[in-house]
């Protein structure tokens, strides 16, 4: 089960990012950020997801 996927947004360092790879295949799963023309390796533990929110 991935608990993270392309496409997702996630918080790290207090600012809020698009998962844009993951990499599971290592031995501490890692999320590839991309900001601009910065590409950044980050191990899944360092990370919150951006839960969805519902609309009522």
């Amino acid at each position: 089960m991935k608990m993270f996927e392309k496409g997702d947004k996630v918080i790290w360092q207090n600012q809020e990012y698009e998962v844009t790879e993951v990499s599971d295949n290592l031995p501490i799963p890692v999320l590839i950020i991309e900001t601009g023309d910065e590409r950044y390796c980050v191990p899944v533990v360092q990370v919150k997801k951006v839960s969805k929110r519902i609309a009522r």
